[in-house]
């Protein structure tokens, strides 16, 4: 699926962008930057009457108000393992074919869980995808699945190990393009704050429904909103370090 999000601004670019981009890390960027999503049906925004996700949504009300455009290739698999041979046999081309773009991995883990992949076979493909978008000039974000009946019950403890260990593995990288995005734990706050039944943004035990893919989204904005400072962040070659 290819799609644009938000709308490219071409003002201001000559003197002024050039100067801005000396200056600071952030840009404005024409045309779209290509955008890749990864990972299984919350990703893809399965029972999301839309036919969005909560990723979808929080990069096109980012786009609205940064005025910067995404080129959405939402790749994400319904039902898929991180460890799906599909996606890893077309990841490659993908990172190739949008080079310079960004990435979004957004693995729920709960499909690992219920097919008991081994903890050493996901980091390592979540290692893989993140060392070949660095490759090919990516900006990384790696986001954190919602919350949904089974995080928040029978699989809490595993889910929660599984996603403090990519993380790990994220920001063990010690690379400046590289960005986590955690949506699970305020989402489950928000929802224990407000005294709410977690019925209401679920369907079923394994994914949120349109009003949980709404929620997270707006979790997830806030995240972009903290990691980005209101544009889309340059790449910053193996050569260079910064403090963000």
């Amino acid at each position: 699926m290819r799609r644009s999000v938000g709308r490219a601004w071409a003002a201001s670019l000559g003197v002024v962008a050039a100067s801005a981009a000396v200056a600071i890390p952030w840009n404005v960027q024409v045309p779209p930057v290509p955008t890749v999503i990864i990972g299984g049906s919350a990703a893809k925004g399965w029972h999301d009457r839309t036919g969005e996700s909560y990723i979808d949504r929080a990069l096109a009300q980012y786009a609205g108000q940064a005025h910067v455009g995404f080129k959405l290739e939402n790749r994400a698999i319904p039902g898929a393992p991180v460890t799906d041979g599909a996606i890893k046999a077309q990841f490659p081309r993908w990172m190739t074919t949008t080079r310079g773009g960004v990435v979004v991995i957004a693995w729920g883990l709960l499909n690992d869980i219920r097919l008991k992949t081994p903890r050493k076979a996901i980091l390592q493909q979540v290692h893989r995808e993140i060392r070949l978008a660095l490759d090919t000039h990516h900006r990384v974000l790696v986001v954190s699945p919602p919350a949904t009946l089974a995080t928040l019950t029978f699989d809490r403890a595993s889910q929660a190990g599984l996603w403090s260990q990519i993380i790990r593995e994220a920001t063990d990288f010690h690379n400046p393009n590289v960005y986590v995005a955690n949506v699970m734990a305020p989402m489950e706050r928000y929802i224990a704050a407000h005294h709410q039944s977690p019925k209401l943004y679920m369907d079923g035990k394994w994914d949120p429904n349109t009003r949980g893919h709404i929620l997270a989204g707006q979790f997830l904005l806030k995240q972009l909103d903290r990691l980005w400072k209101g544009g889309i962040p340059a790449y910053y070659p193996p050569s260079t370090r910064s403090a963000r």
